[in-house]
């Protein structure tokens, strides 16, 4: 509902409904790589321009070194056999929107693996690899304090990779 209603108003607003780009932090991320990839619900990222995750949790897990688990469970419910098929990670490859993946250095446990691993996925079924980046010595919370700072490096990236999934096609 939310994305239908942006893509259908955005120009009213002085946006345009072909460039409507999403950027996810940690849960965040979460929604918006299912909004962008999970078949189920149908939408594979429809209105979308291209995608940016950071520190986001893409596969469901409640492993012992997980300190969210209870939110994973929140989030993706108990039943631990339902984790594969309703984690991001299983359906990196189910469309080919610009992607840009984002994990930091001093994470969650697991999640910079993950960001690695979904870039992974993507770059094999996509014969390409998506655009990465790790952030050295920042945090989960971190890497957003420095937005319209000195130290803006991360911003900066971002709006080159929106500005490059908007001049093509």
């Amino acid at each position: 509902m939310g994305m239908e209603w942006v893509a259908q108003h955005i120009a009213a607003y002085g946006g345009d409904p072909l460039r409507i780009l999403l950027l996810g932090h940690s849960a965040g991320g979460t929604h918006v790589a299912s909004y962008a990839f999970d078949p189920l619900p149908g939408y594979l990222g429809r209105h979308a321009r291209a995608v940016v995750l950071l520190s986001a949790r893409l596969r469901a897990d409640r492993s012992p070194e997980n300190p969210n688990a209870a939110g994973v469970s929140a989030y993706f419910g108990d039943g631990l056999a339902a984790y594969e098929t309703r984690s991001p990670m299983t359906y990196a490859a189910c469309n080919d929107l610009p992607m840009f993946v984002v994990p930091v250095e001093f994470e969650n446990p697991l999640l910079d693996v993950y960001g690695l691993e979904f870039a992974h996925h993507i770059g094999l079924a996509r014969r390409r690899a998506p655009r990465y980046l790790s952030l050295r010595r920042q945090n989960h919370v971190s890497m957003l304090a420095h937005f319209n700072t000195p130290e803006e490096f991360l911003g900066r990236q971002i709006l080159d990779f929106f500005a490059e999934a908007c001049d093509v096609g």
